[in-house]
């Protein structure tokens, strides 16, 4: 494979390429191809499938980056329910 077709296929969404590896598995089982190209359509479809394993690893990299920051963003917010008064002087009056 030449180094153009790798370059347009990680331009590829990923679900273009899922399409793609599903379109490789297809055409193999069918067993309708030659050896040789056969072992092409292989070639490629275990190429794709590890760009496709390095985005998903990605996308895991950053949800796992962002769930932190989303439950720190819980702790800014008040622990008072709506109508509850928290503030000093509200407590010097019920004592």
């Amino acid at each position: 494979m030449d180094e153009e077709n790798k370059t347009s296929d990680t331009a590829q969404s990923l679900e273009a390429l899922i399409a793609r590896l599903e379109e490789i598995a297809t055409l193999i089982q069918e067993g309708q191809l030659g050896l040789e190209e056969s072992i092409k359509l292989y070639e490629e479809g275990r190429r794709i499938a590890q760009i496709c394993q390095d985005r998903l690893t990605a996308a895991q990299h950053k949800l796992e980056i962002l769930s932190p920051l989303r439950s720190s963003d819980s702790d800014i917010q008040p622990d008072v329910s709506p109508g509850q008064d928290d503030s000093p002087s509200s407590k010097n009056l019920l004592a």
